[in-house]
């Protein structure tokens, strides 16, 4: 006799069903405009930096996964110390910008420049992307991004401080340079240049 599935994994799936509901309907032409609106201005403003890809970044996407999918939605809770509702929402928000479940570090900077639309948003947005995807994959999954908000925002002073410091240790090697203090500071300063 089969038993039913858990509840845990059918809220899931539900979450996940009615997001891609909410992708193909409302967020379709509210997307299409933003972007068609973002790519023009950007045209204008600024030259599109031509990127090549070298066999280590075509390596990259071939290794990175298709498709990702969170445990399930108490599993995520207990882990990340938010409520089941913050995680719905914040899952939705999530698979607007990803709909696959995993963030590349383009799309992450393109992400920042619309909060940031002013200033120069690539060089903080590569750090900390880098620092979230510490194992260097080239993706942030949706269970990365919740432990960076967890930590960010529920975390204790030691945990925030830990997380600091992994973001100033660009190279990883365990201490923080001068070059590495200069280099985050420019970034923010770019960041918000125009504010100035």
């Amino acid at each position: 006799m089969e038993e039913p599935p858990s509840t845990t994994s059918t809220q899931m799936d539900e979450l996940q069903v009615d997001s891609e509901n909410q992708l193909k309907t409302s967020a379709a032409h509210s997307k299409w405009t933003k972007q068609s609106i973002l790519k023009l201005f950007t045209g204008f403003f600024r030259k599109k930096k031509t990127i090549e890809k070298t066999s280590e970044s075509v390596l990259q996407e071939l290794l990175q996964p298709t498709r990702y999918k969170p445990n399930d939605l108490e599993q995520i809770s207990l882990e990340t110390k938010f409520t089941k509702n913050e995680v719905k929402f914040l899952y939705r928000a999530f698979k607007t910008e990803c709909p696959n479940g995993i963030i590349d570090e383009e799309t992450f900077k393109e992400v920042y420049e619309k909060i940031f639309p002013m200033g120069d948003a690539s060089k903080y947005a590569q750090i900390v992307f880098r620092a979230i995807d510490r194992n260097r994959t080239g993706g942030i999954t949706f269970g990365d991004f919740m432990q960076f908000l967890s930590v960010i925002t529920k975390g204790t002073d030691y945990e925030k401080i830990l997380w600091s410091f992994q973001f100033f240790d660009i190279n990883q090697d365990g201490k923080i340079t001068r070059d590495e203090m200069i280099k985050v500071s420019e970034s923010v300063y770019e960041l918000i240049k125009p504010m100035y």
